[in-house]
């Protein structure tokens, strides 16, 4: 199993998906804010510039995410659609 599949959606993410061109196979992360050592670690599966509405259809459609709750720190708390 790669390490991306241990990633969990959030949509304010501590962690960015950094093009690798010409690496194929590899990814690449960079920190987007401070994480401490035990910290869970977060990407966004959408563009961040998407709307909400849009966002959360491609959330349920590509990923079988559907939003329960917010934890207001903008972390999605989810389940399997």
């Amino acid at each position: 199993m790669r390490l991306g599949s241990f990633i969990n959606h959030s949509n304010d993410p501590n962690l960015a998906l950094v093009p690798s061109v010409g690496e194929s196979g590899i990814l690449k992360f960079r920190a987007t804010k401070p994480i401490k050592e035990g910290d869970q670690l977060f990407i966004s599966y959408c563009h961040p510039n998407i709307e909400d509405e849009e966002r959360d259809r491609l959330l349920a459609t590509q990923y079988m995410i559907s939003v329960v709750a917010e934890d207001g720190k903008g972390t999605t708390i989810s389940n399997a659609a």
